[in-house]
């Protein structure tokens, strides 16, 4: 490898190193989700055997979840409000 090409990828590198450590990367996330409720009381645990739960539910509304995160600076944040309507 050419010592120039070498020494431009050494550069490159420390640059954005610099950046990366001065400048806040700040992202944003966004989701929809659905409030469910049961209908129908779970049949508990018996000896030998698990809990059943019936595929059966009942709308409850929905939710919007905001999650402003930054990555570099090992930091997020999650806000739950409700949708509007």
């Amino acid at each position: 490898m050419d010592w120039r090409l070498w020494l431009s990828h050494v550069a490159t590198s420390w640059l954005w190193a610099t950046v990366a450590t001065s400048w806040p990367v700040v992202c944003m996330d966004e989701q929809s989700v659905q409030l469910v409720k049961e209908i129908r009381t779970p049949i508990p645990v018996s000896p030998g055997r698990t809990a059943k739960f019936d595929y059966e539910y009942e709308r409850a509304g929905t939710a919007n979840i905001f999650m402003p995160a930054e990555p570099l600076g090992c930091w997020r944040k999650a806000v739950v409000r409700n949708a509007k309507r």
